[in-house]
């Protein structure tokens, strides 16, 4: 059944910033993040629009006819929240030693400005296809698709639907 014809009803929709990854794709060569709505029927399904307005208006015509199977997929979970403030503990220490090398002319002030970067946070899901889960040179390229969040909280309610509704996901993903 097409979306907006489906009978299943609707379990969780909303954003994420999304990187699809496909065979053809060439190792170093990076698709661009673009901002998507994504809606996740009871069914396990996942479709895809461009927009929460296009979804209102046309459910019937997501941007791929063929939605995204959950029970395809192994979910890897990506939540460098803890490890990036981890990594800010750490910079915040060096970055005191680095201020005093600056004061003795042992280090650059360049380097002091570096070490206070603000670091990056990331909530991110990525579905890796099923098939590929063993295979490691073929599961970095084959139909990836890369989920990102805005804020843990949002990755742990959709981490929850998805486990709603296909447990099988997470069964492999502690070995990815």
């Amino acid at each position: 059944a097409r979306p907006g014809q489906n009978k299943t009803p609707v379990l969780m929709e909303g954003y994420f910033t999304t990187r699809g990854r496909n065979e053809q794709m060439k190792l170093l060569e990076a698709r661009r993040w673009e901002r998507r709505y994504f809606v996740l029927y009871r069914a396990g399904e996942y479709y895809i629009y461009q927009s929460r307005q296009a979804y209102r208006q046309r459910p019937e015509q997501p941007i791929f006819t063929r939605p995204l199977l959950l029970i395809d997929f192994f979910v890897k979970v990506d939540n460098a929240d803890e490890i990036a403030r981890a990594e800010l503990d750490d910079d915040t220490q060096s970055a005191y030693s680095d201020a005093s090398s600056v004061k003795t002319g042992a280090s650059s002030p360049r380097a002091n400005r570096e070490s206070h970067k603000a670091p990056t946070y990331r909530f991110q899901i990525t579905l890796i296809p099923r098939e590929n889960a063993q295979d490691d040179v073929r599961a970095q390229f084959r139909n990836h698709w890369i989920l990102r969040c805005d804020t843990e909280e949002e990755l742990e309610i959709w981490l929850s639907a998805i486990h709603d509704v296909c447990p099988s996901c997470f069964s492999e993903s502690t070995e990815l």
